[in-house]
């Protein structure tokens, strides 16, 4: 890619290219000494990302995006299972709060 790989800018997708303005929430961007070090090569990250050498699939739709969620299927099993649970978030409120 021209002027260099998409840089990650959230948690849910998206990205932007370098020289461009981050716009928006925008990943870890602190400085620490230990980061220096893994960018140099010379020491690890104990908690790295599982993502791709560049953390960028372009060929992956948003998390939310209409194109993602386009062959979602509600089914009857999962409205019970979904009336259930917030049931039995109510009912537990309830106790705890008496």
């Amino acid at each position: 890619m021209k002027g260099g790989p998409p840089i990650p800018k959230g948690p849910f997708g998206d990205f932007y290219l370098p020289g461009e303005e981050a716009k928006g929430w925008v990943g870890d961007t602190s400085q620490g000494t230990q980061i220096a070090k893994f960018e140099a090569g010379e020491d690890f990250l104990f908690f790295q990302g599982p993502a791709p050498e560049t953390a960028i699939q372009e060929d992956l739709p948003s998390l939310f995006s209409i194109e993602n969620l386009s062959e979602a299927k509600i089914t009857v099993a999962q409205i019970g299972v979904t009336a259930t649970g917030i049931g039995s978030a109510v009912a537990l409120a309830t106790l705890l709060t008496q």
